[in-house]
């Protein structure tokens, strides 16, 4: 290859100061960002029951599949195996994780640059255009960490494109199979990117098509036992919050948003229709003089457009989520990867790439931010701006400090949003997740009436709780102004949740302890029946349906309730 001369090589220097600033203000600002949102602590409590030897579960002797990252919850009890905090741990895979994108985003650049042997396209190829925006994406960034998978399963999914877009060979389909296979496993929707590679391994490979099997054997050598297993374990195909999400229902009209706030943020995504049209026309013109599609950018661009396309279209189609950006943070680096391949090919002024490539990052940087602070737009928040430290340390400190309380009483509790940190760290022994469904097999079975924020559209009928003998609910707001709701205030210290039903065997452990206070309601009924004669006859039927389903249900108390019971058959 001719020495290269002197300008392009100060350019390729430039090049490579701006990758680094770029790279190393990514990271800065994935570990400033460093976070863990409250669903996160979902899979923490089933990592802790596994390690802690009561199985796969969220609460002991129950069964249900309530979260949706296989690979990523074991990863997280095999640090809890080594007392490494679930918080620290998922914050450090997370960040790892996003550092491996970035490399193997650089490797699939260096990949496709050595296609040409044009000076011009040498030095243009070897921009790393995909790691850079991806680096500087603002909600990759974010969700680099977040407790959640999202960054380790992006990486299984780059895994895989690097090793099917470098080599034709068994070893390479089989190590792309291995990674797809385990982003599959990590999260159920991987398998869309598992089979949308296949047509790609047959239509591109020009050697023998036998190879492909190599790419098939982790599928069944690996996710069909994997998945009868958890099959029999739990006992659905799927994974609860299939259910809970009404996964199998259409809402294209809220996907719709979710995916155009999206493209409305990171603007420069403008680019894709345009480059797929050029490149449509490239490739039927290569298919009409029967060329193979051996040109290593077109193949990338091909790859990647047949991965995210199905992917975009199952994340549409389900309405998309409430978290903005999250489930589009997989296939952000496969829309660089695609601007950057088909750039090469079907642009061919040098000055032109460079001004595009340039005009994309500007335009990472220069997001539209749509969300501020805690406002919800079209049912989409930033999530983020939720969950500070300070919420978390405040959270975990309210946990441990009722731990010993719950223990001592044994209190079943249900939970809403933003109180899965309380659960995890209170550790009840029964605990109803009541907003969503997530881990609870009969409120997910529910059928939904009527949207709303996407995935939180099934919530535990009252009924329901009170069947499981659910003692306390945490919700994240209480309203204790009504006179019957104070009947339902419990404080332990400065703590202070609701009471749904009173049980006198739970409360009475509780009605000695130091800080503790609250309504003793046999105590309550005997004032009330000293005045009950004054009580007008609808106000004593409202009143003894409400004692009876907080009260007379649960205990043993015949005496107190004869006194409604004949006053009524009274009148």
């Amino acid at each position: 290859m001719p020495r290269m001369p002197q300008k392009p090589t100060q350019i390729q220097r430039l090049i490579q100061i701006v990758s680094a600033v770029a790279f190393l203000y990514g990271l800065s600002q994935a570990i400033e960002y460093a976070w863990v949102c409250d669903d996160a602590f979902i899979s923490f409590r089933y990592a802790k029951n596994l390690t802690d030897g009561n199985g796969l579960v969220f609460n002991v002797g129950e069964r249900v599949e309530g979260y949706s990252n296989f690979l990523w919850t074991i990863l997280i009890a095999l640090g809890m195996l080594v007392k490494i905090d679930p918080v620290i741990s998922s914050k450090l895979l997370g960040i790892m994780s996003f550092v491996g994108s970035i490399m193997i985003l650089i490797a699939i650049s260096r990949h496709v640059s050595r296609a040409d042997t044009k000076s011009e396209r040498s030095l243009f190829a070897i921009v790393p255009l995909s790691a850079i925006c991806f680096a500087l994406n603002r909600d990759v960034q974010v969700y680099a960490t977040s407790g959640l998978e999202t960054a380790f399963y992006t990486a299984l999914i780059l895994l895989g494109f690097y090793f099917l877009l470098t080599g034709e060979t068994k070893s390479n389909y089989f190590l792309g199979g291995l990674a797809l296979v385990a982003c599959a496993i990590t999260r159920p929707d991987g398998l869309a990117f598992y089979f949308s590679a296949i047509p790609f391994l047959l239509i591109a490979n020009t050697s023998e098509r036998k190879r492909v099997l190599w790419y098939l054997l982790p599928l069944g050598a690996i996710f069909v036992p994997y998945w009868l297993i958890k099959f029999s374990y739990y006992g659905y195909p799927m994974p609860n919050s299939y259910y809970a999400k009404s996964v199998m229902l259409s809402d294209f009209p809220q996907g719709i948003t979710f995916l155009w706030m999206y493209l409305k943020t990171y603007y420069g995504f403008i680019l894709i229709p345009t480059l797929m049209s050029l490149l449509a026309v490239k490739l039927i013109k290569s298919r009409l003089n029967r060329q193979p599609l051996q040109h290593a950018p077109v193949r990338s661009a091909l790859l990647a457009l047949i991965l995210f396309a199905p992917y975009l279209f199952s994340v549409v189609k389900v309405g998309g989520d409430f978290m903005f950006a999250r489930l589009l943070i997989p296939v952000t680096p496969l829309f660089y990867i695609f601007i950057e391949s088909a750039l090469l090919v079907c642009v061919s002024r040098i000055a032109i790439r460079f001004a595009l490539s340039a005009i994309l990052a500007l335009t990472v940087i220069l997001r539209w931010n749509q969300i501020h602070g805690l406002e919800k737009i079209n049912k989409i928040t930033d999530e983020v701006n939720y969950y500070s430290a300070f919420r978390l340390q405040q959270e975990k400190a309210d946990g441990e400090f009722i731990r010993p309380y719950l223990e001592e009483c044994g209190a079943n509790v249900a939970f809403m949003g933003m109180r899965c940190m309380l659960v995890y760290y209170a550790q009840p022994k029964l605990a109803i997740e009541a907003q969503a469904g997530l881990t609870d097999e009969y409120v997910a079975h529910l059928p939904l009436v009527r949207r709303g924020r996407p995935g939180h559209e099934k919530t535990a009928p009252i009924e329901y709780l009170r069947k499981r003998r659910v003692h306390l609910w945490f919700k994240s707001y209480y309203d204790f102004t009504e006179p019957q709701e104070k009947l339902r205030r419990l404080e332990i210290g400065d703590f202070e949740t609701y009471i749904l039903i009173y049980d006198n065997e739970v409360m009475e452990k509780l009605r000695d302890k130091p800080g503790v206070s609250f309504t003793h309601f046999p105590t309550y009924l005997d004032q009330y029946f000293r005045a009950i004669e004054n009580v007008p006859l609808e106000r004593l039927r409202r009143d003894y349906e409400l004692f009876k389903n907080y009260y007379f249900d649960y205990n043993n108390d015949p005496e107190r309730e004869r006194l409604f019971i004949e006053i009524l058959k009274a009148t």
